[in-house]
């Protein structure tokens, strides 16, 4: 079993409970900002137009070369092992 020192393990909890605390205004409905007590953050990420939902991206494939592309794909395996042997 691994044995990590308590002083790493302290240091790793606080560091992730204090994520936690920061990244909590992000999670909480805008409504309920106010109630927050006012020694925890209370600023959020602005998230940018990809992480809004704002963009749309439209990917295309050449079909055209897909034949070509599946001979030589299957051509790999017997190339392969003669190139072994």
């Amino acid at each position: 079993m691994m044995y990590f020192a308590r002083w790493k393990v302290i240091l790793i909890l606080a560091v992730l409970v204090l994520g936690c605390i920061f990244a909590l205004p992000n999670l909480l409905p805008a409504r309920i900002d106010d109630r927050i007590p006012g020694f925890l953050p209370h600023l959020r990420i602005s998230l940018g137009l990809d992480l809004q939902g704002g963009s749309h991206l439209l990917l295309q494939a050449s079909t055209a070369s897909a034949p070509s592309c599946a001979r030589r794909i299957s051509a790999i395996p017997a190339s392969g092992s003669t190139a072994i042997r």
